[in-house]
């Protein structure tokens, strides 16, 4: 448990300090990221109930068999998903790219 607290606080604090770091308008943060968030972290989302579909099972059984958990994590994991996909989609937008042109 200790571990895994650990590897998080790494994980969150690099991220941070990309985060500052593309604030500042280095072109690099924007791709890692677009990357390590975008593409990792939709996947960390989204591999789960791939994977549950891939298994054999059916949309109707996610209800059928659903508890108190999921119907609380659920919403959040697609609110989260959501979130990503702005995010990616507003770090490009054309008034975006200005910003990290100007700031070379």
């Amino acid at each position: 448990m200790i571990s895994g607290v650990v590897i998080r606080v790494i994980v969150y604090t690099l991220v941070v300090y990309i985060i500052t770091r593309m604030r500042l308008g280095k072109r690099w943060a924007r791709l890692t990221l677009a990357v390590l968030l975008g593409v990792i972290g939709t996947l960390s989302l989204v591999i789960d109930p791939i994977s549950w579909l891939a298994g054999g099972n059916s949309l109707r059984e996610v209800f059928t068999e659903a508890d108190l958990l999921f119907f609380l994590i659920a919403p959040i994991r697609t609110v989260h998903l959501a979130a990503v996909i702005a995010a990616l989609v507003l770090m490009f937008l054309p008034a975006a790219n200005t910003y990290f042109r100007g700031s070379r």
